[in-house]
């Protein structure tokens, strides 16, 4: 499927009106969107303080795949598609917790927290098993800002080179940002497409003219002075 905006125009964008309607309904548009976008982003996992000590971990859904973050004896961080290498059991179903080892619940295949497979039940006899040939699967896995981020493209630019200065920018606010410990996580499904979202996130209408919603926010934030600038892949404000 070609995606074509033509019938969206530049002058529509400077109007103010959003894509068509099509692009927000449009099953194969998202399945598109799911491909070249999704599974080719980073995705933010948690704070490096929730992983310092072995064996702590989280997982992640992005769609119908599952990531498994694990911080390893030797300090190192290692992500892994969360699934056995024997029959495709999900190895871990907890959001975030620390295990010595990881073994499947199906049939106890146990992985060691580098990935590489240490235990396998009943293989001995097989003449032709080895070990080294079933090893987790590795996903990319970096750390910014103290922040941990996925991605299931292999080939993905890494995040400094796509936010440089990010860091810092971060730091002028948050100077304990390595210091911070998380207090609670919510998820709050919204039932609407996933650019719904981020075009009402982004464009501040509906509180910046001091509407019925978000009445705290605009008594928090000067308005008047808040600009976004962007900055190549990253915008600050």
């Amino acid at each position: 499927m070609t995606i074509d905006a033509s019938d969206w125009s530049e002058t529509d964008q400077a109007a103010g009106y959003s894509l068509p309607a099509r692009y927000f309904y449009d099953a194969e548009v998202f399945e598109r969107e799911r491909e070249r976008i999704f599974m080719r982003s980073w995705h933010l996992v948690a704070h490096r303080n929730e992983l310092r000590e072995p064996g702590a971990f989280v997982t992640q859904d992005i769609f119908d795949q599952s990531v498994l973050v694990i911080s390893g004896r030797d300090g190192q961080l290692r992500a892994f598609h969360n699934v056995c290498q024997h029959r495709g059991n999900r190895l871990l179903q907890a959001r975030r917790g620390r295990s010595p080892v990881v073994t499947c619940p199906y049939h106890a295949w146990t992985y060691a927290l580098d990935g590489s497979l240490r235990g396998a039940p009943c293989t001995a006899q097989m003449a032709q098993f080895r070990r080294a040939d079933h090893a987790l699967k590795s996903v990319r896995v970096e750390t910014f800002g103290s922040f941990v981020f996925v991605n299931l493209d292999p080939s993905a630019k890494p995040v400094a080179a796509m936010a440089p200065e990010a860091d810092a920018q971060l730091r002028r606010f948050l100077p304990d940002l390595d210091e911070l410990e998380l207090v609670e996580e919510v998820d709050v499904p919204v039932a609407a497409n996933w650019k719904v979202i981020q075009e009402n996130s982004i464009e501040g209408y509906h509180f910046e003219y001091s509407g019925p919603a978000h009445r705290e926010l605009v008594q928090l934030i000067d308005f008047s002075g808040y600009r976004l600038e962007p900055r190549g892949e990253y915008w600050t404000y």
